[in-house]
């Protein structure tokens, strides 16, 4: 349990600037139909589900980072999509992040597009 409440410590010192842009989006009515129609949709935990456990979702999680975005548009599509959202617990989206952040994915993402 430490090592999440670790990880949830590591996720909210990020930096004001960034905290601001994400509350932006978050704030928006977009954001927040996506995510009652997300709960709607999936209630439970889209990985753990997969993995046969019943746990009720906590978050809802980008699939791609909205921030990942060049552009202000792309930044809007990938953070109102909701094709670009999973339903998680709290122990998968630290999970979701790690993996993210693991092999450059971001690089290979923007690779991808190109």
């Amino acid at each position: 349990m430490a090592y999440i409440k670790l990880l949830k410590t590591r996720r909210d010192n990020v930096p004001t600037v960034r905290k601001g842009k994400y509350q932006d989006i978050y704030q928006d009515k977009r954001w927040k139909n996506i995510v009652r129609e997300k709960k709607r949709m999936n209630p439970l935990c889209e990985r753990c589900e997969s993995n046969n456990k019943v746990v009720p979702l906590t978050e809802i999680h980008h699939i791609i980072p909205f921030d990942w975005g060049t552009t202000s548009e792309e930044v809007e599509s990938l953070a109102f999509d909701l094709d670009n959202t999973k339903s998680v617990c709290n122990e998968c989206h630290d999970i979701e992040h790690e993996l993210l952040n693991k092999n450059n994915t971001k690089e290979i993402w923007k690779n991808h597009k190109l």
